[in-house]
């Protein structure tokens, strides 16, 4: 593949032709021989990558064809940090994650925590969330290259003699992890919980509230009372400029 002959030098950072063996400037070793119809870095990607290379490799070809360098990943899409997480990608995975908590505490702090109905979610965080699925949607087999490309450089800039030694460093680096998969799933779960306890939108106020029992009466919910008392319920959240909140009941006695 062409962009895996396209170098800059892990040792200095200079940037280096395709057809060099060795950095100009420090003149550390490259590792672009060809030979065999491969380049180098092409055999190392596929033990990186392991069975499903044939399939990245494809996608990382469309890619050179097309200006954007887009191909499209429809399991990053509708995993996205699963995704990662399998991919063992893990600080991506988590600054996602992490984003998505900012923008929650960005709308609740602001007042904007006036949140889409069925979907319990902000407009701010859903439209980062909606922006976010659909990059990784067409960007993430090529930043999954450059990621492969960078941790596979990093490992031969050891200049590891022992080639069963470095493939083996190669395949473990790279490759799938079910258990990290799950463990970014059950974080991303976890964040969703977090955001929702922390910084409520008007709909987890409101539901707070309605759960909520009077003094008077502590086996019986506000909801269940208001709601059995009056027709047309109905419940409404006000966010006052200094942060005082308040949830009104609206019915018809």
């Amino acid at each position: 593949m062409g962009r895996g002959i396209v170098l800059k030098c892990i040792n200095c950072g200079q940037l280096c032709e395709g057809d060099q063996l060795n950095c100009e400037s420090c003149q550390r070793t490259l590792h672009t021989e060809q030979g065999e119809g491969c380049s180098l870095i092409d055999k190392e990607l596929e033990v990186y990558v392991g069975r499903q290379y044939r399939y990245y490799k494809r996608k990382w070809e469309l890619e050179d064809k097309r200006i954007a360098r887009w191909s499209w990943n429809g399991w990053a899409a509708i995993f996205n940090v699963g995704w990662l997480g399998y991919r063992k990608y893990y600080v991506p995975a988590a600054l996602f994650l992490l984003l998505l908590v900012a923008c929650d505490a960005f709308s609740y702090y602001m007042g904007f925590n006036v949140a889409l109905p069925i979907i319990n979610m902000v407009p701010l965080t859903f439209l980062l969330l909606v922006f976010i699925l659909f990059g990784m949607a067409i960007f993430a087999n090529g930043l999954y290259y450059q990621f492969a490309e960078r941790r596979i450089y990093r490992i031969k800039a050891r200049e590891i003699q022992d080639e069963s030694v470095e493939n083996y460093l190669i395949r473990d680096s790279g490759g799938t992890s079910k258990m990290g998969a799950t463990i970014v799933t059950i974080l991303a779960v976890a964040s969703i919980f977090f955001s929702h306890f922390f910084f409520p939108t008007d709909r987890d106020i409101i539901q707070k509230v309605r759960t909520s029992s009077l003094y008077e009466y502590p086996f019986f919910s506000i909801g269940e009372s208001f709601e059995s008392y009056f027709r047309n319920p109905g419940w409404v959240y006000y966010r006052g400029t200094e942060g005082l909140e308040l949830v009104e009941f609206q019915g018809v006695s």
